[in-house]
């Protein structure tokens, strides 16, 4: 069925109807059942629906989260994506839904959606006992994260835990890095250890070329590269990744002594090389940063976080199951997607099976900012919603006038029910058919959006 992006069907269930006949002795009498009435959206969408009693971190009374809990059940990889980067509301009940998840299902380990190498240096930080994550964050955690009230709500969680016996550990998993470590430190601490390793490879003709390029890389930089430096990029990054890749790991030394962790962060420089150049260099028409960005996730809980349960806070584009290829670009709304690309949810998917649940958040009304690089300060161009109605989901959860939680029903009368409205997915856009039950198992809403924009005087970065 061709998607639409907003809802043109209406519901309508059809009735039961169930006869059988009976006989007396006197001869047959035909007896009719009463008709039985299929439960209409409303109905069935309240009874599938669990009221939150509140957004809010500081909540003590979790019974609201019960229904969260027991679809979470077992297992071990929960993602929670956002539609937008712009909604401090969403941010606040991942934040609170992270301290459930810590606090009674166990889990204890949190990959945010940002780079790597940066996380990995606040953690060596602070376990030496230097500044907190959430004092290290910006300018290392993403900024709509990490320079906004709500979303630093997450990182000072963090930062509560570390003290009790069991504290949640933070990593990041993108390959993008942009953070003031990663441009500082990262590249020419790749070098270094490889010439630790007593590795020839920063003897090459062609490494100079190469330093320049992936320095560009992990700022972030899209600037046209010069055409000798692009040919000693792609010569050397094969030869950076197979040589650290081949070496053997050992988990129980420091991470940075890890050749495990560089092979990563090497592999996490190419890949981010596609994604700032694969529209204009016909040797990557691949965007790999998400390929890449699941990889590091599975490397790390099949080696030094074996056996942890995960937490993985990112956006829809890049969490919900089955967003790969060209077929997904639509859905998807990202310059990321074209041939080749699978989405992080889809590759841990792959990965891990059905220990992976994902989450999806969506809401009644209000605007969101669009979250984009711009000025410190500066307002962000708001979108709002549009008006709901009767073939969208969020006009049946709007209606309590409270955020809910609805896990995917076990019933085909609900299931039936659900599958003819439209749902706000992936940046707010409202999809027909919905990717319920498919692309996430879990759904969040909010009545209200809240639009937030980066404080970057409240929270400034700290250099080290």
């Amino acid at each position: 069925m061709k998607r639409v992006s907003t809802c043109i069907l209406s519901l309508f269930l059809l009735p039961l109807l169930v006869s059988c006949g009976g006989r007396g002795g006197g001869g047959s009498t035909a007896v009719t059942t009463p008709v039985e009435t299929a439960p209409s959206p409303q109905q069935a969408i309240s009874a599938a629906s669990n009221t939150l009693n509140g957004i809010d971190i500081g909540n003590t009374d979790d019974s609201d989260l019960t229904a969260f809990g027991n679809a979470v059940g077992d297992h071990s990889i929960v993602l929670l994506t956002e539609p937008t980067h712009g909604d401090g509301g969403t941010f606040t009940l991942k934040a609170r839904l992270v301290k459930y998840l810590h606090e009674n299902k166990g889990f204890n380990v949190l990959f945010m959606e940002s780079g790597m190498y940066d996380l990995a240096r606040m953690a060596q930080r602070t376990a030496a006992g230097g500044d907190s994550a959430s004092v290290q964050g910006p300018g290392r955690v993403f900024y709509m994260y990490s320079e906004t009230a709500q979303g630093q709500e997450v990182l000072q969680y963090v930062d509560s835990t570390r003290a009790t016996p069991q504290p949640l550990a933070m990593w990041g998993h993108d390959v993008q890095m942009a953070g003031v470590d990663s441009i500082n430190t990262a590249v020419p601490d790749l070098q270094a250890f490889l010439v630790a390793k007593g590795s020839a490879l920063p003897a090459s003709a062609d490494w100079p070329g190469y330093l320049r390029v992936a320095q560009q890389v992990v700022a972030l930089n899209g600037n046209p590269l010069a055409a000798a430096d692009v040919t000693s990029f792609h010569s050397m990054s094969s030869q950076v990744t197979g040589a650290l890749c081949a070496m053997p790991d050992d988990n129980s030394v420091d991470l940075f002594q890890s050749p495990g962790f560089w092979c990563r962060i090497a592999t996490g420089v190419a890949a981010d090389y596609t994604h700032l150049f694969s529209a204009t260099d016909p040797n990557t028409p691949t965007d790999l940063r998400d390929v890449t960005g699941a990889g590091n996730i599975e490397w790390l809980l099949n080696g030094r976080l074996k056996g942890q349960k995960a937490i993985v806070w990112l956006h829809a584009v890049h969490g919900f199951n089955g967003l790969a290829g060209t077929a997904s670009c639509a859905l998807a709304q990202s310059q990321e997607c074209g041939p080749g690309w699978t989405n992080v949810g889809t590759n841990l998917v792959k990965a891990f099976g059905d220990q992976v649940y994902i989450t999806h958040f969506t809401a009644g009304k209000g605007t969101f900012d669009a979250f984009a690089d711009s000025p410190c300060g500066t307002p962000f161009p708001g979108a709002a919603l549009p008006a709901l109605d009767g073939n969208m989901l969020e006009f049946y959860l709007a209606t309590s006038g409270k955020a809910s939680f609805m896990p995917y029903p076990a019933d085909a009368a609900t299931r039936s029910a659900l599958a003819g409205l439209s749902i706000f997915e992936v940046n707010y856009a409202a999809m027909h058919p919905n990717d319920f039950g498919s692309m996430y198992q879990g759904l969040f809403f909010l009545p209200q959006l809240t639009p937030i924009a980066s404080n970057c005087q409240q929270y400034p970065v700290v250099n080290y």
